[in-house]
């Protein structure tokens, strides 16, 4: 088997941050983001197994499109609306959720290992994810291609 060869190296990860950049983020995760492993398995109706493996995520949610703009522009991806499942409702009436979701593995990774220091509620999660990947993507981390 040939040796994995990286591609799309600047897509997979993040810019470096400035360190009001970073705690900036950490707060957007630790206030309206949530850090995701998650194990999932895809299996056919006539029996055959089609996908096996695991998402990373990093996601913002909040109603407020300035704010998710400022978490989008940082971590180079777009807002999305929120499924019906999402949608708040408050005593104003119902208003849409939005979210940004980073979920290139090596770009989570990337993003949790800047903003991991500033992190406080959910640092134990971040810190899974990062050992997770660590160990999913040694062969690529290790070639400095990450």
């Amino acid at each position: 088997k040939a040796p994995y060869v990286c591609k799309n190296v600047i897509r997979d990860k993040c810019r470096a941050f400035s360190d009001v950049e970073k705690a900036w983020i950490a707060c957007a995760i630790d206030t309206d983001g949530c850090v995701s492993v998650k194990h999932s398995t895809y299996v056919r109706s006539d029996g055959t197994r089609r996908y096996d493996g695991w998402q990373y995520r990093v996601m913002f949610l909040n109603t407020s499109v300035p704010f998710l703009q400022r978490a989008a522009d940082l971590v180079g991806e777009t807002i999305k609306e929120s499924k019906n499942d999402l949608i708040r409702k408050s005593r104003y009436g119902k208003k849409p959720m939005f979210r940004v979701v980073v979920c290139r593995s090596l770009k989570v990774h990337s993003l949790l290992t800047q903003v991991l220091p500033y992190l406080i509620i959910k640092v134990d999660r971040a810190k899974e994810a990062i050992t997770e990947i660590e160990t999913r993507y040694a062969h690529i981390l290790k070639d400095g291609c990450a």
